[in-house]
C-alpha cells in the first residue's frame, strides 16, 4: 500500500518509513557534524543492530527520568597487618560523599511540522515522491535536532523536561545537580573544577584546572571553545603546539589544536568567555526508546490540513563533575 491511497494517507506505512530512517541517521549524523557531541558519545557500538544506534557512553531506556549514582571522592583503601582484626580497625558508617544518587529527567524535544499543499501533493504522488518529502523533512529535523544538542550540551541550563542540561551547569560548586545541593557542607566531591582567569587566560590557568580534574581522578582530554576563547588558547600554546592530522576529527570539519593531551575545539555553540575541560568518560547521553512519530495527523486550521508531530526524549548528564573543569572570565 502507497503513502497514499486516494482517500487518506497511510499513517502506519509513513510512520515506519520516517522512524526507521531517523532511528538509524539522526544520531549518527549529528555526531558527525557536532566535535563535542562525537566526544562525549564515543564510538559507535557496530553489533547494535536494533532500535536505536548505541554509543560508548550512550544509554537507551524506557521512562522519562533517569537515575545514576554521582562519583564524588574515591574512599582510601585500608592494608591490614597480618593479626590484626580487619573490621574492628575500621568504622562502619557510611560516608555519603563517595556516591550520591541523582535523578533526572529527559528532556522532552518537540516538533510539528505542518504540511503545505506543495508536500502534501508529493505525499499524494508515488512512493517515489513520498519518499522524497520525507527525506527533505528528515533533513531538516536532523540538522534542527543537531542545532538543539549542540546548544543544549553548551548550555548553562539545569537538566529538566524542558531543557537539556549543559556542561557549564554541571561543571560547578555552588548549584544543585540532580537534586544534590553541592553549596551544602558535606556535598564538596560532587563539585565541579571551577578556575578564575581574571580576564586572561593564562598557562597557569590551565594548569590549575587541568590538575585539579585530575586529583579528582578525572582526565580531561576535551578543551570546548568559542571563537574568542580559541583564539587566546591558540595564541597561548602556539609555541608548544605539534601540527598533526587527525583524519578523523578532520572529516567532521572541527577546528582544535592540541596541548596536553587536550584537543581544544572550535564550537559554533559554545558559550563566550568561557573554556569548558572535559573528561568525555564521565557523560553518558540517555535517550527514550520511543518512535520518533505516530504519522501524520489532521489539523483543520493549516493550510493543507495536516501536520507531522515528532518528539524525542533525550538527555546529557554529568556522572562525575569534578572530573571536568571550566576557566571563566576570558576576554
Amino acid at each position: 500500500m502507497a503513502l497514499w491511497d486516494s482517500t487518506s494517507i497511510n499513517n502506519q506505512r509513513l510512520a515506519k518509513v520516517f522512524n526507521h530512517v531517523w532511528t538509524q541517521k539522526a544520531i549518527p549524523m549529528v555526531v558527525k557534524k557536532n566535535g563535542l557531541v562525537k566526544a562525549l558519545l564515543g564510538g559507535q557500538e557496530a553489533n547494535h543492530t536494533s532500535g536505536l544506534p548505541k554509543f560508548e557512553r550512550s544509554d537507551i531506556i524506557t521512562g522519562n527520568k533517569h537515575e545514576i549514582t554521582l562519583l564524588g571522592k574515591l574512599p582510601t583503601i585500608g592494608f591490614v597487618a597480618n593479626g590484626s582484626a580487619e573490621v574492628g580497625t575500621y568504622s562502619l558508617s557510611y560516608a555519603n560523599d563517595y556516591l550520591g544518587a541523582a535523578t533526572f529527567d529527559l528532556a522532552h524535544a518537540n516538533y510539528k511540522h505542518p504540511i503545505t499543499s506543495s508536500e502534501l501533493n508529493q505525499i499524494r504522488g508515488n512512493d517515489l515522491k513520498g519518499m522524497k518529502f520525507m527525506s527533505t523533512v528528515q533533513d531538516m529535523l536532523m540538522a534542527a535536532f543537531e542545532k538543539a544538542l549542540g546548544q543544549g550540551v553548551n548550555s548553562n541550563t539545569a537538566p529538566a523536561d524542558n531543557a537539556i542540561g549543559g556542561w557549564q551547569y554541571a561543571i560547578d560548586t555552588s548549584n544543585s545537580y540532580g537534586g544534590i545541593n553541592r553549596a551544602a557542607a558535606g556535598n564538596e566531591d560532587y563539585r565541579g573544577v571551577v578556575v578564575a582567569s581574571g580576564g586572561t587566560l593564562t598557562a597557569d590557568n590551565l594548569q590549575e584546572a587541568l590538575v585539579g580534574a585530575k586529583v579528582n581522578g578525572g582526565d580531561p582530554s576535551i578543551g570546548v571553545c568559542s571563537q574568542t576563547v580559541y583564539r587566546r588558547v591558540n595564541s597561548l600554546i602556539e609555541p608548544y603546539q605539534t601540527v598533526e592530522y587527525d583524519a578523523e576529527w578532520g572529516r567532521m570539519g572541527s577546528r582544535f589544536v592540541e596541548y596536553a593531551g587536550v584537543k581544544f575545539l572550535l564550537d559554533s555553540y559554545a558559550p563566550s568567555g568561557v573554556l569548558g575541560l572535559l573528561d568525555p568518560t564521565s557523560w553518558l547521553f540517555i535517550m527514550n526508546d520511543v518512535a520518533p512519530t505516530q504519522g501524520i495527523i489532521y489539523h483543520p486550521s493549516l493550510e493543507a490540513g495536516y501536520i507531522l508531530p515528532v518528539e524525542a526524549f533525550v538527555q546529557f548528564i554529568c556522572k562525575a563533575p569534578g572530573h571536568n573543569a571550566k576557566i571563566t572570565g576570558i576576554v
